[in-house]
């Protein structure tokens, strides 16, 4: 393709992602916030309405995160946007989906004790391989948007991306409680998003050299 990461300015690339993924989570940080402060009983007692928002979470996320990627992307490779957006939009919602199961059946089974730390710990490390497991889903099906030569560098950019990020997202999101306002949850998840999206800037580099 000819493209060169000297080409594009860095800083450009580690902006855009960042952008994309707190602007992304930001929302639906706030978004689930809310809806569990009203009271509005979408995310309780209702599994199917649990998993149609988990959805449109993940919806949410890839179209912001893959318009920030594709703006940098396309002015280095032939990427289409909707064919972009897709290929994001499919595993975000089904990493979402997945991400909702062990709430949803810890809801079923009447759970709601505090995990000693420990758990927390272990859970964390769990974290850390699910993001592992959703960026290579997000590297094999971005990557179809992608020329063929690429591929191979976004999965595995994709893969050591995510295990980095996502533990930050999921450790943003454990800082607020219910009772904060609206603008604080809605910072940390920006925040949370950031740090995620130059993780994933990082490692996903490579795709331009």
């Amino acid at each position: 393709m000819g493209a060169s990461f000297a080409g594009m300015k860095f800083n450009s690339w580690i902006g855009n992602v960042a952008v994309g993924e707190a602007i992304g989570i930001g929302v639906i940080g706030t978004l689930f916030h809310r809806l569990a402060v009203d009271g509005l009983q979408i995310l309780q007692n209702d599994d199917a309405n649990t998993l149609f928002v988990a959805v449109l979470a993940g919806v949410a996320e890839a179209t912001s995160l893959s318009f920030f990627q594709w703006r940098i992307l396309s002015r280095n490779f032939k990427v289409k946007y909707f064919r972009f957006w897709f290929f994001t939009a499919l595993p975000a919602a089904l990493g979402w989906v997945l991400g909702y199961l062990p709430v949803i059946m810890n809801d079923d089974a009447g759970g709601g004790e505090e995990p000693s730390g420990s758990v927390v710990y272990l859970l964390y490390l769990l974290v850390v391989f699910a993001g592992a497991a959703m960026g290579f889903l997000f590297g094999i099906s971005q990557s179809q948007a992608l020329p063929k030569d690429r591929r191979r560098k976004w999965i595995y950019g994709n893969v050591f991306g995510w295990a980095c990020g996502l533990p930050l997202i999921f450790l943003a999101a454990s800082l607020p409680g219910y009772e904060d306002p609206s603008w604080k949850v809605f910072l940390f998840s920006m925040s949370g998003g950031a740090a995620a999206g130059v993780c994933l800037a990082l490692f996903t580099k490579r795709v331009f050299k």
